[in-house]
């Protein structure tokens, strides 16, 4: 699919294959509130809150968006968080990435948009099955 709808945009490349297992990606819609995401981090992460109610992370946790100007209109309770543009990130290794709404601020975001209707409702077939 990726390939159908970003045809021109991708080197193709052979299909990765992982030696080790982890958790699939997570998805917060945009629309959703920012206490969602905030809530999942605490949780997933496990992280504790300064004096002023926001969360610490820890040097593993970073957040990646698009480009300078998704840097600058990042949330202030998200602001903790080492924040790096896909250009600066390149080549550094973490253990949590957060994409901070990297499709969103795409010009194709109706194709991703579309893409995870899809997976969900590929998901729910196979759950009714």
């Amino acid at each position: 699919m990726l390939e159908m709808f970003q045809r021109g945009d991708l080197d193709l490349m052979d299909d990765e294959i992982s030696d080790k297992d982890g958790p699939k990606p997570i998805v917060i819609e945009r629309g959703e509130k920012i206490e969602t995401l905030l809530h999942f981090l605490k949780t997933a992460f496990d992280l504790s809150s300064n004096e002023k109610g926001r969360l610490q992370p820890s040097a593993e946790q970073i957040i990646i968006v698009r480009n300078e100007e998704e840097k600058r209109e990042l949330p202030e309770e998200l602001k903790d968080f080492p924040v790096f543009t896909v250009v600066e990130s390149k080549g550094l290794e973490f253990q949590d990435v957060i994409l901070y709404n990297f499709f969103g601020s795409s010009e194709k975001y109706q194709c991703w948009n579309y893409l995870g209707k899809i997976d969900l409702e590929i998901q729910h077939m196979s759950e009714t099955q």
